[in-house]
Order: structure tokens, then C-alpha cells, then sequence
């Protein structure tokens, strides 16, 4: 997830309960992430069981940032809401010669997995109680 071990550890100090890892530092995109590969996503699941080999861990470019968000249809605003930014803080993601702070590992990979491109999993829809048919 691009987290050093220590820094990690940090974080699974809080709370055996997943759920408790939003009052954490970790940004939306990331903890939406880590619902898929633990399986507790409430809308979504993984196509398949997670492999740690399945992480994308090449660093996004700001060209994939750009390209994924308008692939999504989504403005500058409505991703930055999404993934727990300001709009001006996204908008450096896309800028390569910008300095911005670079999307962490794990929001790649959502990223990647909400535009359909990631190139080993993909993301299926849970059908909620009320949509099975009786």
C-alpha cells in the first residue's frame, strides 16, 4: 500500500476493526482499497481473491492520473472529493511538472479498478439484500 512497515504498524495498533481505519491518516482512496482486498467493501468486490501480486506498484504518472479521472468523467473537484483532497491539491497529480504529492499505492490501484483498467482485478457490484429476487 506504499506505507512503511513501522508506519503501518502505527496504524493496525488502533483497532482490530477494519472500519476503524478511516479515523486513521488514511485517505478515502486508500481505505476503499483496503475494504476491496479484505473483503468488506460494503457496494463492492473483487472479481477474485487478492494476491499481493495484484498491487500496481509502479508509481501513477501525472498522464495516468489525467487520463483515468477524464475516463471516469469525473472533474477535478468531484475525484478530489472522491479520494479526500482539495481540488487544487488534485489537480497537481496531473501536472508532471508540479510537485504535488504523487497518489499513494493503493489509490493507484482503486483508481485503476473504478476506470476498469487495472490489469489483473476488477470490480463487481455486491447485490444488496433487497435486490435478490424472492
Amino acid at each position: 500500500m506504499g506505507y512503511e512497515l513501522r508506519a503501518w504498524q502505527r496504524k493496525e495498533a488502533i483497532s482490530d476493526d477494519l472500519s476503524q481505519y478511516n479515523k486513521t491518516s488514511l485517505r478515502p482512496g486508500e481505505y476503499n482499497m483496503l475494504m476491496l482486498i479484505a473483503g468488506v467493501h460494503p457496494d463492492y468486490r473483487l472479481n477474485r481473491t487478492f494476491s499481493p501480486d495484484d498491487m500496481v506498484k509502479e508509481p501513477a504518472t501525472a498522464e495516468d492520473v489525467r487520463r483515468l479521472r477524464l475516463a471516469l468523467g469525473l472533474k477535478h473537484a468531484e475525484i478530489a472529493a472522491l479520494f479526500g483532497y482539495k481540488p487544487a491539491s488534485w489537480q497537481t497529480k496531473e501536472k508532471a511538472a508540479q510537485r504535488g504529492v504523487k497518489l499513494k499505492t493503493g489509490e493507484f490501484n482503486f483508481l485503476l479498478l473504478l476506470a476498469g483498467e487495472h490489469p489483473s482485478l476488477q470490480l463487481v457490484e455486491k447485490v444488496k439484500q433487497d435486490q435478490l429476487p424472492t
